[in-house]
């Protein structure tokens, strides 16, 4: 897409138009804002928000929540705003020592874990699909082992042949599982989100 028609796409999208209105770093954050219809933020005190750049998800949730605390993660080094509850770490969901870093820094396991991940994309459905679907692996990793029994998780994904797997998957780890296309997201967009609520204890 050139990159004029690109730009005169983005400021009539009514909700990039809202976001600068409502002082949101992003269209993303009208995403999580439905999400609340589900009510991922009830009894939510820690928070851990993966791949927070460029942090529009941290403003809703210290708008829309009552968290103690809330744990930024990100390649990216972002502002996370001045709330004194707000924190951040620099890191890649991808690596595996990252799940200690965050452990150290929790207060105590999380009540609600986010993950807005993504990698730009290649234009090849298949390519594209499976690097999403590998991020959201990687952010269920850090669900499963920073998460609290009966917390909530949420991930962005592509839809496609390696989803089902996903899902069941999450089946095995969460009382409940739903599958959500914001209508924020873009009609055009791949993009749907997988929410798991009340994870299970694991069983000694």
């Amino acid at each position: 897409m050139p990159k004029k028609r690109w730009i005169e796409k983005r400021i009539t999208d009514p909700y990039y138009v809202r976001s600068k209105r409502e002082g949101y770093s992003s269209r993303a954050a009208f995403k999580l804002e439905e999400m609340k219809k589900f009510h991922v933020f009830r009894g939510a005190r820690v928070i851990i928000d993966l791949c927070s750049s460029p942090g529009s998800w941290i403003e809703v949730l210290t708008r829309e929540t009552d968290a103690e605390f809330i744990l930024g993660i990100d390649l990216k080094k972002i502002r996370v705003g001045e709330s004194e509850h707000v924190h951040f770490l620099q890191g890649d969901v991808t690596d595996e020592t990252l799940i200690p870093q965050i452990l150290e820094k929790l207060p105590r396991l999380a009540d609600l874990v986010l993950s807005d991940c993504s990698q730009k994309t290649s234009g090849v459905k298949a390519t594209d699909h499976a690097r999403q679907m590998f991020l959201a692996e990687c952010s269920l990793e850090i669900a499963l082992n920073c998460l609290r029994p009966g917390g909530i998780f949420v991930t962005k994904v592509f839809q496609g042949d390696l989803l089902q797997d996903f899902v069941s998957r999450l089946k095995d780890s969460f009382f409940s599982v739903k599958r959500f296309k914001p209508r924020a997201s873009l009609k055009s967009s791949a993009e749907m989100y997988v929410l798991g609520f009340g994870k299970k204890a694991v069983r000694s």
